[in-house]
C-alpha cells in the first residue's frame, strides 16, 4: 500500500480532497497537511490521515518526512511563496521523493522529480473542447466525467502478459496501446506488456474498476473481488463432521489469505459441540453471526454478500451442487472442500484446452497458489497449436516474472481418469454461465476437458468468475 503526502490549502485543495475521498481509493493511504480545517472533507475515511501545521517550517514538515516512507507528495497550495518554501522543505529531507504540484504561477522549477501541472494549460484545452471542429488533445477528450481514461500497466499486474482476445471487455473497450512512444491499434492476438500504456474507453463507473484492476498486485487475493472471507453453516442441514471441516479450512485459509477478516454466518443454530466451538472464535479479524430468524441460505448469503464486502465463499461439494445457480448469480470465487484434508494439496491444476480462459483465470492462480505455496501445472490437451502457444507463451513470460515455475503436462492417456486417483491439488476452474447449463449428457459425453469438472469434484476446486 503506498503511502501518499498531500500539501493542501485553498478552496481548490478542498475540492481536491473532495473528490480523491469519493474515489474510494483504498490502494493507498493519504497524510494530509493543511493549515486551515475548512479545507478538510466533512466526512473522514481511514485511509485519511490529517496533521494540522505550517509546511513552510521544515522541523514540522520533517517530523512527517521521516516518521512514514512516501512514495509520492501532491502539493495544492494558494501561496506562491508557501508553495516554494514547501518544495524546498521537502527535496531537503527527502531528496528523491517524487513531487507533483498545481501551478497558478508559471513556474520553472529544474529537478526531475518534480511534476508541474498547470492550472492554466488545463483550464484552456478543456474549454476547447466547447469549439466545433477543433481537434482536442487526448487527454481531454470525451465527456471530460471518466469515460476515457489511460492505464499503465504495472509489472505487477494482474494483466501484464495477457492477450488482448482474453480480456473480458463488456461496457469497456482497449482502444488503443501505446508501447515505447509508438501507437499500436490492439487485435486479439496482442499481449500486454508491463509499462504499456493502455486508452480505454467506455461506462465511467465500469472504468473505475477496471484501473483499480489493473493496478491490483499479485498477494492481494481475494482483491479485487472483496476482502474477507466467508463460510455458511446451515447446522439443519450439516452434518457434524461436515461442519468441523469447513471450520477448519475456513481457519487454514483464513491463515494464509491476505484477507481482511473471516465471517462465519449459522443460520439455523443447534446446540452441538461444534456451535460452541464457532461461539468461541470470535476475535478482531473473525466474526461469528448467528441467525435466530430462520432465514433461508438464499436470503443470507445474498444479504451478507451486499453487506460484508465478501471475496471469498466456503462451502462443500454437496451445498455446491444445490445452489450452484445461486453460486453463480453472486459472482464471487467459490472455494469447494474436500474430504482428502487441507495439508494434502501440494499443487494447483488447470484442465483447459482453451488459452481464453486460461488466461481470464491466470491472475487468481498465480495469486492463490503463491500465498498457499503451491505449484502451477496445466494439462496440454488441445491439438490446436495456436492455442497452446499462447498459452505457453503467456505462462513463461508469468512464470519468469514471479519466478514460479510452471509444470507443462503432456500426455496420451485421459488426465482425468489419472487425477481421479490423486488428492492432492486445488483445480481452478473459470465459473462461466455453461456451467449451470450444462445438461446431464454434455458433462458425461462432452468433448471440452472443461465439462468434466464434476468427475474430480470429491477434490479440492476453486470456481473463479469473470469480473
Amino acid at each position: 500500500m503506498k503511502n501518499i503526502l498531500i500539501v493542501a490549502d485553498g478552496v481548490t485543495a478542498k475540492s481536491f480532497l473532495l473528490r480523491l475521498q469519493a474515489t474510494n481509493a483504498q490502494k493507498s493511504r493519504y497524510y494530509i497537511v493543511y493549515y486551515d480545517d475548512s479545507v478538510l472533507p466533512s466526512e473522514k475515511s481511514d485511509k485519511f490521515f490529517y496533521y494540522k501545521f505550517d509546511p513552510t517550517s521544515l522541523s514540522k514538515i520533517s517530523t512527517v518526512l521521516k516518521s512514514v516512507d512516501f512514495y509520492q507528495a501532491m502539493l495544492i497550495l494558494s501561496n506562491k511563496q508557501d508553495l516554494l518554501a514547501t518544495v524546498e522543505n521537502i527535496t531537503v529531507i527527502a531528496p528523491k521523493l517524487n513531487i507533483t504540484i498545481l501551478d497558478r504561477w508559471g513556474l520553472e522549477l529544474g529537478s526531475q522529480n518534480i511534476t508541474v501541472v498547470d492550472v492554466d494549460e488545463h483550464l484552456v484545452n478543456r474549454f476547447m473542447n466547447h469549439i466545433p471542429n477543433i481537434p482536442v488533445y487526448a487527454k481531454e477528450v470525451g465527456l471530460g466525467i471518466g469515460d476515457v481514461i489511460d492505464m499503465t500497466i504495472p509489472f505487477s499486474s494482474s494483466y501484464a502478459y495477457k492477450h488482448i482476445g482474453s480480456i473480458t471487455q463488456n461496457r469497456w473497450k482497449i482502444a488503443a496501446v501505446y508501447r515505447k512512444k509508438r501507437l499500436i491499434l490492439p487485435a486479439d492476438s496482442m499481449m500486454l506488456l508491463p509499462n504499456d500504456s493502455v486508452l480505454a474507453v467506455g461506462s465511467p463507473a465500469v472504468l473505475q474498476g477496471v484501473y483499480r484492476s489493473v493496478n491490483r498486485e499479485f498477494g492481494q487475493f481475494p482483491q479485487p473481488f472483496g476482502e474477507n472471507i466467508y463460510t455458511i453453516i446451515d447446522m439443519l442441514k450439516f452434518s457434524e463432521k461436515e461442519i468441523e471441516l469447513l471450520i477448519n479450512d475456513s481457519m487454514i485459509l483464513h491463515s494464509r489469505l491476505n484477507n481482511k477478516n473471516l465471517i462465519f454466518k449459522v443460520i439455523n443454530p443447534s446446540l452441538t459441540k461444534c456451535f460452541d466451538k464457532l461461539k468461541s472464535y470470535s476475535s478482531d479479524t473473525m466474526m461469528v453471526e448467528i441467525d435466530y430468524i430462520n432465514r433461508t441460505f438464499e436470503d443470507s448469503l445474498k444479504n451478507d454478500i451486499k453487506n460484508h464486502e465478501v471475496g471469498l465463499v466456503l462451502t462443500n461439494n454437496r451445498v455446491f451442487k444445490e445452489y450452484q445457480e445461486l453460486f453463480y448469480e453472486i459472482k464471487i470465487p467459490i472455494f469447494k472442500i474436500a474430504n482428502s484434508g487441507f495439508s494434502n494439496m501440494k499443487e494447483s491444476i488447470v484442465l483447459s484446452s482453451s488459452s481464453t480462459k486460461v488466461e481470464t483465470i491466470s491472475s487468481s492462480l498465480f495469486d492463490i497458489s503463491s500465498q498457499l505455496e503451491l505449484d502451477i501445472a496445466w494439462f496440454e490437451l488441445n491439438n490446436d497449436e495456436e492455442e497452446n502457444e499462447k498459452v505457453l507463451e503467456h505462462f513463461d513470460s508469468l512464470s519468469k516474472l514471479f519466478e514460479r515455475k510452471i509444470n507443462i503436462k503432456k500426455s496420451n492417456k485421459n488426465p482425468i481418469i489419472e487425477l481421479k486417483k490423486n488428492n492432492s491439488y486445488l483445480q481452478f476452474i473459470l465459473f462461466e454461465e455453461e456451467i449451470i447449463q450444462m445438461s446431464f449428457y454434455q458433462k458425461i459425453f462432452s468433448t471440452k476437458f472443461d465439462d468434466h469438472f464434476s468427475k474430480l469434484s470429491q477434490n479440492y476446486q476453486i470456481f473463479i468468475p469473470v469480473l
